[in-house]
């Protein structure tokens, strides 16, 4: 069995596309209404994010491998993996900012409440994990009672609702740049065209908005790159530091939370379900234990 087909590169770009509009998101929530320092997110927050992406990625990697060398075929595509949006948002704004506005009106410095705010996301992310990871274990009910129509028809609802809509408006609001790179999605991902130097299409997408985004910067016209993105002061390799320590002394928050973290722990079980769902459709049957697990 060969560990790389046609067609790897490309689903590498498109799932690579996908999680950094997740990580611009995240990115503009912590930097943007958060207000947390470069040192706090791009030292600390953005490598850890970035070292579970790609673990999460060589484990589902590992289990497509296994499922293709068991069923002796070589088109098989191995579940997505990334940073849930709806983590991002819900927790973001139910959970961090309350508690970077608690702490601030305690009288706590604006470094304390933000990480204040910054250990409590993680202690909702180990509740909610909990959760889907004790869900691994019942999982197989679910789907077996549940109509796959139901399961796929939400990861639609979800991914137009909390991925498409706001980057739709920005098409609008810079329409070169958004337009452009609309109309090379229609073209390759639904006019099934194909670069003749086989380019995967996600690069030729990518490559295109970013070279009009920093033309347009680079002419002082409006555009999408931000004031001091050339700034490179954030550089380098910056290893994520485990705070084991100063999380057990706050695993109390889960119950303050538990109003908020246990229903997003239910919407991620299921979300995953929809996800191994989607792949059966296709016709990658995986099992749900394990992904749920790894998930949790």
């Amino acid at each position: 069995m060969k560990p790389f087909v046609k067609g790897d590169l490309e689903g590498f770009f498109a799932l690579g596309m996908d999680n950094l509009l997740v990580f611009l998101l995240m990115t503009s929530l912590c930097l943007g209404i958060l207000g947390f320092s470069d040192e706090l997110y791009f030292g600390r927050i953005l490598p850890a994010a970035a070292v579970g992406l790609i673990l999460g990625n060589l484990f589902y990697a590992r289990q497509a491998m296994k499922l293709a060398r068991r069923e002796n075929r070589t088109d098989v595509c191995a579940l997505p993996y990334g940073t849930s949006i709806l983590t991002v948002i819900v927790f973001g704004f139910l959970i961090m900012l309350p508690i970077q506005q608690k702490a601030l009106s305690e009288g706590f410095s604006k470094e304390q409440a933000d990480v204040f705010a910054w250990h409590a996301g993680i202690v909702a992310c180990i509740g909610s994990g909990l959760i889907e990871f004790s869900g691994a274990f019942f999982a197989h009910h679910i789907r077996k009672i549940t109509p796959r129509p139901a399961l796929l028809v939400a990861i639609g609802g979800i991914g137009l609702t909390f991925i498409s809509m706001d980057f739709v408006f920005r098409t609008f609001a810079f329409p070169l740049i958004g337009f452009t790179t609309l109309s090379l999605a229609f073209v390759f991902y639904f006019g099934g065209m194909r670069s003749r130097l086989g380019i995967p299409s996600g690069a030729i997408i990518l490559g295109a908005g970013t070279a009009i985004a920093w033309i347009l910067y680079m002419l002082d016209m409006p555009t999408v790159v931000p004031v001091g993105a050339l700034d490179t002061s954030n550089f380098g390799v910056k290893l994520p530091i485990p705070v084991i320590g100063d999380i057990w002394r706050e695993l109390n928050l889960l119950l303050d939370f538990l109003p908020i973290f246990l229903p997003m722990g239910f919407a991620f079980l299921l979300g995953s379900l929809q996800n191994i769902e989607s792949a059966a459709a296709a016709g990658d049957s995986y099992e749900a234990k394990p992904a749920l697990m790894v998930n949790g």
